[in-house]
């Protein structure tokens, strides 16, 4: 195997792990995932190849466009990989269970603000059974549901589906997060990526330093 494809392949394994890098910190890091990418790969074959102070062939850059393709979609896959092992289902459940839509859990969101009011005024309260009770009447104080009921039944139909939505908003996002599939982590925008990508590699083979001819 010619030395600047293993050269290649080299900083192909250099621009995976920084792409996961870079693009685990946030949104904002894909760029530099993408330029980290083609930087490694481009370096990689120039070095290899034993021509720093001048420019390689098209063939080195075909070559560099092809272990860029193949390193993307690694990286891509490791992110997956990444973000599934990283799926706390427990804690999943437990903000779905907070997130019910229906009138009880309603109540029960009211009841939990009734009691913060209380300790707030400096009322001898239990305030454990706001993180405890999942919605279970039987586990509040019986004034302190039936004042919630009263407030849930008062209240504007306007606020109640704001409340409704808010909660189904929350229920939608923890399914997305918990059902995440590989298929989720490519799109056409990746087209955008693979050129700057190999455009930048390419830059740095057949760029600076080029021929005297």
């Amino acid at each position: 195997m010619p030395r600047w494809v293993i050269g290649g392949t080299v900083g192909g394994v250099i621009g995976i792990i920084i792409w996961v890098i870079a693009v685990m910190t946030g949104p904002s890091g894909l760029l530099w995932g993408v330029l980290g990418l083609g930087l490694s790969v481009g370096i990689g074959v120039r070095v290899a190849t034993g021509r720093c102070g001048e420019a390689c062939d098209l063939p080195h850059a075909a070559v560099a466009v092809c272990i860029v393709t193949v390193s993307m979609i690694l990286a891509k896959v490791l992110v997956f990989g990444v973000l599934v092992l990283s799926i706390d289902h427990e804690e999943i459940e437990r903000l779905r269970a907070e997130s019910r839509t229906d009138d009880q859990a309603m109540i029960s969101l009211q009841a939990n603000r009734i009691l913060t009011e209380r300790a707030q005024r400096g009322e001898d309260v239990d305030l454990s059974v706001t993180r405890t009770a999942h919605y279970d009447p039987t586990r509040y104080p019986a004034d302190v549901w039936e004042e919630a009921t009263r407030r849930w039944e008062d209240m504007p139909d306007s606020e109640r589906q704001m409340l409704h939505m808010g909660s189904q908003k929350m229920r939608n996002t923890l399914a997305k997060q918990e059902n995440i599939r590989i298929g989720d982590r490519f799109s056409s925008m990746d087209l955008i990526w693979w050129t700057l990508a190999s455009v930048t590699a390419i830059s740095i083979i057949i760029g600076s330093g080029g021929s005297d001819e």
